[in-house]
């Protein structure tokens, strides 16, 4: 479920997307805005399963070595997210595959979390929108922390997360060229060190994280329990001359 606000007189309503993407309109204080944010809160959980375990590649590139951004197919600038821009770059509404509502859902509510972090790619052959992606500092660490999934960064460090290339731009190289300049934004809160989480079987997601000078710096280990109340997350650190047959000894030790 998404909701949106609006006031009426002294009322305020909130407006919730219902499992099958319909509206309704419901008093925020009413039982049921209470009992529908229950739910969610519920379904997230649950989504979440009784045990997962994962594992993830940390990435990190130095800012201090010069670096530059691979070209994508087509035409790019980046910029800051624009609050109209979540609807072409997020829709709640349409035939979307239920794989594509959950990337959606998860987007949004990091967002939620940093609505001032986040930057776009935008097509400069129709000026919109293509791709989005957080810039988060060592200023957003208590909110980091809730994530339970990353580690807590020092004052020259920045985590770039989230990345999201829309269908229809997909297979472009966009990811690579402009997580590449959004990481030089972190330069201007003189970061030096930015990190990325890529999944180990996201072998063109790490490909891309490379082209755009990240190289391999930390493995993650993901356990959580009881739909995501006990997290415990162990990060082993790679060496920067490391090949990949000594990364593979290191995760089998």
């Amino acid at each position: 479920m998404e909701g949106t606000k609006s006031g009426v007189g002294s009322l305020t309503l909130v407006r919730i997307r219902t499992a099958d993407w319909r509206y309704m309109t419901l008093a925020e204080n009413s039982f049921a805005a209470k009992f529908s944010r229950f739910k969610k809160r519920v379904e997230g959980r649950l989504e979440q399963g009784f045990y997962a375990e994962t594992r993830g590649y940390g990435l990190r590139r130095d800012l201090a070595e010069a670096w530059p951004a691979p070209k994508a197919k087509i035409p790019i600038s980046v910029r800051p997210l624009e609050i109209s821009d979540l609807s072409l770059l997020l829709p709640l509404e349409g035939n979307i595959p239920p794989e594509e509502q959950q990337q959606i859902r998860w987007r949004r509510h990091f967002h939620k979390k940093f609505p001032h972090r986040c930057f776009v790619a935008v097509d400069e052959r129709n000026d919109r929108p293509c791709y989005m992606q957080w810039l988060v500092y060592a200023d957003d660490n208590d909110a980091l922390e809730r994530f339970k999934c990353f580690p807590k960064l020092r004052k020259n460090e920045a985590i770039l997360e989230q990345a999201y290339t829309i269908p229809s731009h997909r297979g472009l190289g966009i990811m690579s060229s402009a997580m590449a300049e959004i990481a030089e934004q972190a330069v201007q809160r003189n970061v030096r060190y930015v990190m990325t989480f890529v999944d180990t079987n996201g072998i063109a997601s790490i490909k891309a994280c490379q082209r755009a000078g990240f190289r391999m710096h930390l493995h993650q280990h993901r356990i959580q329990l009881g739909y995501g109340l006990i997290v415990r997350n162990n990060f082993l650190q790679f060496q920067e001359d490391d090949k990949p047959s000594d990364i593979s000894k290191k995760l089998a030790a």
